[in-house]
């Protein structure tokens, strides 16, 4: 179910613009799509073959494990069996895969939950062919101050069996006007996905300085959790 749809489409019918739109979803996984800008879908006959777009929001209706993947890659140190929130990603593209989807070139995805915001996709671009192939230039989280993380140089491709991606994570601890970074080289693998699954995820961070990180995430995520229970509380009173 969608908002008032307006289209234009071109004199050849090569492509379609479609106007700002928020679509409501029937689905387990979405419950929206959202257009803020005008989007072109591009025609090859009548199959839709590539989708543009500035700016794409999406809902969902459960999380895929987007926004455990900062810390999931902060704990991990070496070959090893990748964390639940990294196998259901790697899940969900190997889903993904068997879709019959249009190349997708999408200037920011913004994805939410209903109440918050998980992250934004900068420079997103889907194509499939033999397999799906991605990649995308900048991942950024809901900062958790003095934590700030981001993911980069994303490349990664998905089929039913196989799930690879590689990409860097930017870890920056600010303290007072000192921000020391670190960029930390990842890859995440799942194979025999239609059989026997095996999962592996690699970082080149050492394991030490991976729980010191996470530690600092959680307790700053644990004061703006209860802040925002006092602000929650005082409204309600």
């Amino acid at each position: 179910e969608c908002d008032d749809l307006h289209l234009e489409v071109s004199w050849d019918l090569s492509s379609v613009e479609i106007a700002p739109l928020t679509c409501r979803v029937t689905s387990e996984r979405l419950e929206s799509i959202a257009l803020s800008e005008p989007a072109t879908a591009v025609l090859s006959g009548l199959r839709l073959q590539r989708f543009d777009a500035p700016k794409l929001a999406i809902v969902l209706a459960d999380d895929p494990g987007v926004s455990a993947l900062p810390e999931s890659l902060m704990a991990a140190n070496g070959q090893r069996e990748a964390p639940r929130a990294l196998q259901r990603i790697v899940d969900r593209l190997a889903e993904l895969s068997e879709k019959d989807l249009p190349e997708l070139r999408l200037d920011r995805l913004e994805v939410r939950r209903v109440d918050r915001l998980v992250a934004t996709f900068d420079d997103v671009r889907l194509r499939r062919d033999s397999e799906l192939s991605f990649t995308v230039a900048r991942v950024s989280f809901a900062s958790r101050a003095p934590i700030e993380v981001t993911v980069r140089d994303v490349e990664g491709s998905a089929s039913r069996s196989s799930v690879h991606i590689a990409g860097h994570l930017d870890v920056t601890v600010r303290a007072g006007s000192v921000s020391p970074g670190r960029s930390i080289a990842f890859r995440i693998s799942g194979d025999d996905l239609d059989g026997e699954a095996r999962y592996g995820v690699w970082t080149n961070l050492p394991a030490e300085l991976g729980a010191t990180l996470n530690r600092l995430r959680d307790r700053a995520g644990s004061r703006v959790d209860a802040l925002r229970e006092r602000i929650r509380s005082r409204r309600e009173r």
